[in-house]
């Protein structure tokens, strides 16, 4: 279950080079460190409470919908959506940026390249061909390997040199505009271990045996190449505008030449292919159940769950969703993306939060298989740190610049007066999804979740 996690929550430090550039190796080495553990393993903890007493398909989505007003649901289910499609985006605009480190490419050069990926993994999607099990393994190994072996190369050539100077350097000005949302979107889906726990026998020791491992490898993941990387130079001093999303291929060339430079950048590119084929296919899949709660129109509900009667995959789900997918790959930035990715991402976990807090309360009775061992109220300060994490993410990342400001708070705005209109016309009797709790002897009482779960 560990290795997992592994392959499905860390990605390898492709991207990580903003973080550098935006706020130091340093910077990046101790947040790296701190965000799990202030941030992901809290969020897992809480997970993994509300999988095990409200599990469903819907994950999130229902338990939003048990602790809140239908519009919150309505406005988290678009959210979602629009956080998969970026989401999505990202891996092919990492795939042409890596590929355009070995020879010149345009814009239209590389946005091609961006759409052939996508066309590629669309049709493998509907034909039923998924980065599943040992596949998924592979992909990793092949993503992890080269900085694997350039650590191991670098340490090896050097007698095991490191530039504390350059590592220790902080830019003059921080950056936090870029350093806060590329680090926390490489560590961002550690807490999904506590989603899958509704389906081992022991949750409550369960949680904290994958935890504790998976934190170590992601450490283990992210800071030795960074402390590699940063020791390819014995001049304490640091060109951060150098470290940009690609960059790694030219510490691959420092570090082994134009051949593993290579053999870095296909790296990428291989993972990136299996990463795309693998977000599109789960995605949809998600699509497709959001679909079957009712939340959007029948006709669209129609559309989305059909299955191809040879392929017996959601073909058009696939379909679109790899379209929309393709609008902001093809014209969207790695940095935009990222930051428009945390926004949304900070939502569903503020919600995930505010859903716990709220469920305890408002059903003290629940069967909790497990539960977080904090009374309701010390439970409210154990999520403070991490709500207020959640809540800068958003806004850094909101305020990085004018799109990612218009894009965000414009998700939020129109989100919500759509969500409004479509309830208050539409839908007043709300969604499939209540929590029921039944009185027992000694004033016990056990929870079940109706509808779609």
């Amino acid at each position: 279950m560990v290795w997992l996690m592994y392959c499905n929550a860390v990605g390898g430090a492709y991207g990580l080079e903003d973080s550098i550039g935006g706020g130091g190796a340093l910077l990046t080495i101790i947040f790296v460190i701190l965000i799990p553990v202030v941030w992901s393993l809290p969020t897992a903890l809480v997970v993994t409470e509300l999988s095990t007493s409200i599990p469903t398909n819907a994950g999130f989505l229902m338990w939003v919908n048990c602790a809140f007003h239908p519009i919150a649901y309505i406005v988290l289910a678009m959210h979602t959506i629009l956080l998969v499609l970026i989401d999505n985006a990202i891996y092919p605009v990492l795939f042409s940026t890596y590929v355009c480190t070995l020879t010149t490419c345009s814009v239209w050069q590389e946005r091609a390249l961006r759409v052939a990926l996508l066309l590629v993994t669309m049709a493998l999607n509907i034909v039923g061909i998924e980065v599943v099990g040992w596949l998924s393994v592979l992909v990793t190994v092949i993503m992890l390997s080269p900085f694997f072996l350039m650590c191991g190369i670098s340490l090896g050539k050097s007698g095991g040199y490191l530039n504390w100077p350059a590592i220790a350097a902080i830019p003059s000005e921080i950056s936090w505009t870029s350093f806060i949302p590329t680090v926390s979107w490489n560590l961002s889906g550690l807490e999904q271990a506590g989603s899958v726990a509704e389906e081992v026998a022991d949750p409550q020791r369960t949680i904290i045996k994958v935890m504790f491992p998976l934190l170590i490898l992601a450490w283990l993941t992210y800071i030795p190449p960074v402390l590699v990387g940063m020791s390819q130079s014995h001049d304490p001093t640091v060109d951060f505008g150098q470290w940009t999303t690609g960059y790694w291929s030219t510490i691959a060339n420092d570090v082994g030449g134009p051949g593993f430079k290579a053999f870095l950048v296909a790296g990428g590119a291989v993972s990136a292919f299996g990463l795309t084929l693998s977000m599109i296919c789960v995605t949809s899949r998600n699509l497709n159940g959001i679909a079957e709660t009712g939340v959007f129109p029948t006709v669209v509900s129609n559309v989305l769950c059909r299955i191809h009667h040879k392929f017996r995959t959601p073909h058009w789900t696939i379909i679109i969703n790899t379209v929309l997918t393709g609008l902001f790959a093809t014209f969207g930035t790695f940095g935009m993306l990222v930051k428009i990715d945390q926004f949304l991402y900070g939502i569903r976990v503020v919600m995930i939060f505010l859903a716990a807090i709220r469920l305890r309360y408002r059903y003290p009775t629940l069967h909790r298989p497990f539960r977080v061992p904090l009374s309701n109220d010390r439970l409210v300060l154990f999520l403070f740190l991490p709500l207020v994490y959640s809540l800068g993410l958003m806004t850094i990342s909101m305020l990085t610049s004018v799109e990612t400001f218009v894009m965000s708070m414009g998700s939020v705005v129109v989100g919500t007066v759509l969500a409004s209109v479509y309830y208050w016309f539409w839908r007043r009797e709300g969604f499939d999804g209540t929590i029921v709790v039944a009185e027992e002897e000694e004033a016990s009482a056990a929870g079940q979740l109706r509808g779609n779960s």
